[in-house]
């Protein structure tokens, strides 16, 4: 897998790992990208998110990366 960084809302710093899914051809379907939200640090307490707090923003920000690697 391979590991980015990304900002996310400018509030948080989100460090991933990833592997891209095919995107598709005229014969085959696309197919999901594989990834994993390593940490969130949240910019403004200055402290990573952990708990519930890490579960739910996680979430939230797989979409965005999955975004984000679409335009790769």
């Amino acid at each position: 897998m391979t590991r980015d960084s990304i900002t996310y809302q400018f509030d948080y710093e989100v460090s991933f790992a990833y592997e891209l899914g095919f995107t598709g051809s005229y014969e085959r379907a696309p197919e999901t990208h594989d990834i994993e939200v390593l940490s969130i640090w949240d910019n403004y307490e200055d402290k990573p998110l952990t708990g519930y707090e890490f579960s739910s923003m996680a979430n939230e920000v797989e979409e965005y990366i999955n975004d984000y690697l679409n335009e790769l």
